[in-house]
Formats: C-alpha cells, sequence, structure tokens
C-alpha cells in the first residue's frame, strides 16, 4: 500500500511538472530560485 501511495505521489507529481513546463517562464523563475539556493 506505501508503494502504490509512492507511485500516485510521484504521478501527480509529474503531471504537476507537466502543467509547469508549458509555462516557460515559471519554469525559468523556478530555476533561478534553485540555482539562487544551491550557490
Amino acid at each position: 500500500m506505501v508503494l502504490y501511495r509512492l507511485f500516485v505521489v510521484a504521478l501527480s507529481l509529474l503531471k504537476f511538472m507537466m502543467k509547469l513546463r508549458l509555462d516557460s517562464s515559471i519554469m525559468k523563475s523556478i530555476l533561478r530560485i534553485l540555482r539562487a539556493i544551491l550557490d
């Protein structure tokens, strides 16, 4: 059951990422934030 939940969460995250990819400006801003955090 735990594996199934993880699979569902992964699927929802994937759908979310696909939606974000459609909006490139949001993706670019997220990448900038991630780079700022990593640096």
